[in-house]
């Protein structure tokens, strides 16, 4: 699971490639991430281009399961 290299949050997100440098290392896995918590930018490997599922996961593993709100507009979408 990805976690934030500063302050270990599991809420990371990707961040926008900013040059061409980040984007050939994303050729290679490699991407660029934001911290949602203390907002720090920072590289990681990523075989998967879409993080949006270390938020879920995060997200219940904070206690906020199925019914809370942040995750129901996730679970609408998959159906």
């Amino acid at each position: 699971m990805l976690t934030c290299p500063v302050c270990r949050s599991l809420l990371v997100r990707r961040s926008v490639r900013r040059n061409i440098l980040e984007l050939i290392l994303s050729m290679g896995g490699r991407y660029p991430f934001r911290c949602r918590e203390c907002h720090t930018r920072f590289q990681a490997f990523r075989w998967r281009p879409d993080s949006r599922d270390s938020v879920q996961e995060a997200a219940e593993s904070e206690g906020h399961g199925a019914g809370h709100p942040r995750n129901a507009e996730a679970e609408d979408a998959k159906e």
